[in-house]
């Protein structure tokens, strides 16, 4: 499993020996699978999705510079999860949502764990629609709401 400390040793190795290391993360497939779909026990779709979403914005490089990866991934693996649950368009383009990605990560934090768990079967089920907002109620609602895409909606 990916994981910033795994990564933060490139920045490490950076720093203290003044060279440029970067490391290009792949998603693990058994060798011997034929489904190109696999999800290892760590992982779930939309986490997966999170960390391409990243990668996307990172051109699949994962930067030797300490401020651009703290950033980008997160300063440990509960930031590094939060920003993979954050919706795509929030993570991608993030210098544009800065405000309601602010109001999202509020609202993420105010959740309890079976609200939680709620929205990550919602997210697992592909992009969320209106109507499955319409469902919930109060925080979740509220959250789920930001993964309307804009674009999409219109």
């Amino acid at each position: 499993m990916f994981t910033t400390q795994m990564a933060r040793i490139n920045i490490e190795l950076n720093e203290e020996l003044d060279v440029k290391i970067s490391s290009f993360p792949m998603k693990y497939i058994p060798f011997t699978s034929k489904n190109r779909r696999y999800i290892g026990k760590y992982w779930h779709r939309k986490l997966i999705r999170g960390f391409q979403c990243i990668l996307l914005v990172t051109k699949g490089m994962v930067s030797p510079r300490r401020e651009f990866f703290d950033a980008a991934f997160g300063c440990n693996e509960q930031e590094f999860r939060e920003i993979c649950m954050m919706p795509e368009h929030y993570i991608i383009y993030r210098r544009d949502h800065d405000e309601p990605a602010t109001e999202w990560r509020k609202l993420y934090h105010q959740l309890g764990s079976v609200q939680h768990q709620r929205l990550l079967e919602v997210l697992a089920n592909g992009k969320i629609k209106k109507e499955d907002c319409v469902k919930e109620s109060g925080r979740l609602r509220k959250i789920m709401g930001h993964y309307i895409d804009p674009v999409s909606s219109k």
